[in-house]
């Protein structure tokens, strides 16, 4: 619980500043839906390769851009501990490649009986399905910081709200 405390202030930090760092384009036009809403599930190697499942969130602005949030929980990580990872994200997506989906993120990963962590996120992902208002995709993402990494594999069903 101390570690939520001492992070609290720093997710909505985060959030807020992907959304004013962009304001310029919230007013511009995006075809279709603006919001997305979404699950994921996958595996993380942290000290084995562990089940990972989530939700996610993400806001278009001009194309080709997007930003939003990621939260992930891998239970039983080491010891029975849990992992939470609660980032801030921003997406682009090349113009000449409107299915792959590149993503950086940064936000805190919240530990059991541990030390809390900030974190990083490099990652991409490819639409192998998009139809009407559901998309699904593989994505493959590393997450860094304070000295240790992980990698993230998995996918995500997403739902144009």
């Amino acid at each position: 619980m101390h570690g939520i405390k001492r992070y609290s202030i720093i997710i909505p930090a985060l959030v807020s500043l992907s959304f004013l760092c962009s304001g310029p384009a919230f007013g511009q036009g995006v075809a279709g839906s603006r919001n997305t809403v979404g699950v994921f599930a996958g595996f993380t190697s942290r000290h084995n390769t562990d089940f990972t499942f989530g939700g996610e969130y993400e806001y278009r602005l001009q194309t080709p851009w997007a930003v939003g949030a990621i939260v992930e929980h891998t239970p039983n990580v080491r010891f029975g501990r849990d992992y939470t990872l609660v980032l801030a994200t921003a997406h682009y997506r090349p113009p000449s490649m409107s299915r792959v989906k590149f993503t950086g993120g940064a936000g805190v990963e919240f530990r059991e009986n541990t030390g809390d962590k900030l974190r990083l996120r490099f990652g991409a992902g490819y639409d192998v399905f998009k139809e009407g208002k559901i998309t699904v995709t593989p994505r493959v993402a590393v997450d860094f910081g304070q000295g240790s990494a992980s990698v993230v594999f998995g996918v995500s069903a997403l739902y144009d709200l």
